[in-house]
């Protein structure tokens, strides 16, 4: 699992530049392809297609992006990238975070919420055309400055915000900047990810103290504890009902570590996996 932006930070094929409010502006000229490996967004992520072809696709859609096509994609989502013409592929990738959400929409109205929970492309328009027409006129140049950008990426919400043809994406931004996700919607939908407890409060968008208060509040259990423990019984789950054996069982419920596996799945429930699952077949 690659965490991003922070993947893509060193990259010496991508070339960077730290905004306001820590969002981050990318291009892209090369991508490195590593087959279909599994990615997590820390922040939201809207990008732009300069050349080539990929396949961006999670649980619930998939979305295939082609040469002056742009796409949403929220915080927090697990997606594999597939991508065509490697060595012709370019984008450009902005990355930003609920501080920067509430400083956009703060005087906003009161939006009507809808959830996006995939991969999302953004409809076609004149305005957006010519907004990343001119944004790589900026890029192109070896002393681009900042505050140019800055105010380049403001424009760019600006657009969105008052797209009255799709105003999908605007809703949902200003949701997400201006409230917090349940606890345990983040939790039941994401425990079996190989996820951090920071992890977890950024997608609940609180702080790390914040969420084990609320954690504390709602189960009665410590984060670390109740993940482990969904995750066994989810494994003893697997090992009854879909016939997996005990390193796919342990793979699919986010342990690598086989022995460590087996440990704990015995503390809880006596047996050892095997033991587990030969129980279940008399």
């Amino acid at each position: 699992m690659i965490k991003i932006p922070e993947y893509f930070i060193n990259d010496r094929n991508v070339k960077s530049h730290t905004l306001e409010n820590n969002t981050l502006l990318l291009q892209k000229s090369v991508f490195d392809s590593k087959g279909k490996v599994e990615y997590h967004l820390t922040d939201f992520l809207i990008g732009y297609v300069i050349s080539g072809k990929k396949r961006i696709h999670n649980t619930f859609n998939q979305i295939e992006l082609v040469q002056g096509e742009y796409f949403f994609i929220p915080k927090g989502v697990y997606y594999l990238i597939d991508v065509y013409d490697i060595a012709n592929f370019e984008c450009i990738l902005l990355f930003f975070n609920t501080s920067f959400l509430k400083q956009i929409f703060f005087q906003e109205k009161k939006r009507k919420h809808n959830d996006i929970l995939s991969p999302k492309k953004i409809n076609k328009s004149n305005l957006l055309d010519n907004f990343f027409s001119s944004l790589l006129l900026y890029l192109d140049e070896k002393m681009v400055s900042l505050d140019i950008l800055n105010v380049k990426v403001k424009e760019l919400f600006l657009i969105l915000i008052n797209d009255e043809k799709d105003s999908s994406i605007a809703n949902y931004l200003s949701k997400s900047g201006l409230s917090q996700k349940s606890v345990e919607y983040i939790m039941e939908n994401n425990y079996l990810k190989p996820l951090s407890i920071n992890d977890f409060a950024n997608l609940c968008n609180k702080s790390e103290s914040s969420f084990k208060r609320d954690f504390k509040k709602i189960y009665n259990d410590t984060p670390v504890s109740w993940i482990r423990r969904k995750r066994l019984d989810k494994a003893a789950y697997l090992l009854t009902v879909k016939d997996y054996t005990v390193t796919e069982c342990a793979f699919e419920v986010g342990y690598s570590n086989i022995s460590y596996f087996i440990k704990i799945f015995t503390k809880q429930f006596g047996v050892s996996p095997k033991q587990f699952k030969s129980q279940q077949e008399i």
